[in-house]
């Protein structure tokens, strides 16, 4: 449904006139062009990226924008675009940075942001998108960070699990390993795998194998070698070596018992 002009008025009008309320009236007309142009690649793709750019800052305002965008009904037209224009890059590097953002986040509905996004079987479509656009550098290291949104903190077992079974384990280690010389998607597939294998018992073993056994190991020191002059994906690559290292103790430990 379309918004109104008394909804926009409504969104921008009122003492309290807070970061929420001042991008209610951009993201209204943001989705409403999502609506009316379902099958329209350009569309889809500007508007997503016009959400990506509403919600890209870590702080409260584009908190508020991105609780916005989701409470207004952005995250299915955003899943929908995704699967009406799967062969159209654009779209789903700028759908996919939406749901990073959507994912993300410091406020107190971040966790129930991120969760509505796994609810939305988002992680199946970044995983077909990585797989179809592999040449595509952006959609990579949209796609690992998004990931790395979405496997974030105190996910569940059926969460980590899930990731892993779809693929998205052997997906970013391909990604390492066709973009070795791109520093961005390098970092960005580092931290999704850290949080990735950052879960709890048996998602935590099962996750740490897959990732040994797609090859993520051998990735993770080419990238900290190939460039070593970046502190931030030096940060990541311990960070997931770490992880793994942990992994590989406590299910040594639990096999000895």
């Amino acid at each position: 449904r379309c918004s109104t002009k008394t909804e926009i008025d409504r969104a921008e009008s009122g003492r309290e006139a807070g970061p929420r309320r001042r991008g209610m009236a951009l993201v209204l007309e943001t989705i409403a062009a999502m609506q009316a142009y379902p099958a329209s690649a350009g569309v889809q793709a500007s508007a997503c990226n016009a959400l990506c750019n509403m919600t890209t800052a870590s702080d409260a305002h584009g908190d508020a924008r991105a609780q916005a965008a989701v409470d207004a009904g952005a995250l299915p037209l955003i899943i929908a675009a995704m699967r009406t224009h799967p062969d159209s890059a654009s779209v789903q590097e700028r759908a996919i940075g939406a749901l990073r953002n959507f994912s993300g986040g410091i406020d107190a509905q971040h966790g129930a942001r991120r969760q509505a996004v796994a609810d939305a079987a988002a992680v199946p479509l970044i995983v077909a998108a990585m797989h179809k656009h592999l040449a595509i550098a952006a959609v990579q290291e949209e796609a690992c960070a998004a990931l790395a949104h979405i496997a974030h903190g105190e996910f569940s077992p059926r969460d980590a699990l899930g990731a892993m079974a779809v693929g998205a384990i052997t997906r970013i280690v391909k990604a390492m390993q066709v973009h070795p010389g791109n520093s961005a998607v390098q970092e960005a597939a580092c931290g999704a795998l850290w949080n990735i294998t950052l879960g709890v018992g048996a998602s935590r073993n099962a996750c740490m194998q897959a990732t040994m056994s797609a090859g993520a190991l051998p990735r993770i020191i080419t990238a900290m070698r190939a460039h070593s002059d970046s502190a931030e994906l030096q940060e990541k690559a311990c960070d997931v070596l770490g992880s793994i290292a942990a992994g590989a103790d406590a299910l040594r430990d639990r096999r000895r018992q």
